[in-house]
């Protein structure tokens, strides 16, 4: 998993929101947008219309937003109501307009604050198994994990 003070797109870095801000995606951003890419979906065609971003990144959990003049990106999280839309697009359905907040990051999400959790968990966990192995369910037939532009320093 990347340090977030290691994220980088495109060259750039990448910082956590700490408000939120509300977009508003209309129906004359459906058809300029392409299904699976981050950087050209629906919700990429808004962030570039309504909030006059240069560039955007749509992914499933995040947003990666990038304002002119601004020499890095700022990562924002997905609301859920955003990510059902994004998955019905994705699989060629409808994407329905309306308004959708961008969340700031959490605390407890953010870089100094999970580096912190994770060495002590890491210290008190040292080699002890917890209970069942858990499953996780990968949703199919959607845009990419990752971005090819994104990469770690």
């Amino acid at each position: 998993m990347t340090k977030l003070s290691e994220m980088k797109i495109d060259g750039l870095p990448v910082v956590d929101a700490t408000k939120p801000i509300t977009l508003h995606i209309g129906q004359h951003d459906i058809p300029r947008s392409k299904h699976r890419n981050p950087a050209a979906c629906v919700a990429a065609q808004a962030c570039m219309r309504d909030l006059g971003a240069e560039s955007a990144r749509i992914h499933l959990s995040r947003v990666f937003i990038k304002m002119p003049g601004k020499k890095q990106w700022v990562r924002y999280a997905t609301p859920g109501s955003l990510r059902s839309e994004i998955i019905a697009f994705d699989r060629g359905g409808r994407f329905i307009v309306g308004e959708f907040e961008l969340l700031a990051i959490k605390p407890s999400h953010r870089k100094a604050y999970t580096k912190k959790y994770n060495d002590k968990r890491r210290r008190h966990d040292l080699g002890k198994k917890t209970g069942k192995k858990r499953i996780n369910h990968v949703t199919k037939g959607v845009r990419a994990l990752a971005h090819i532009g994104m990469s770690a320093a």
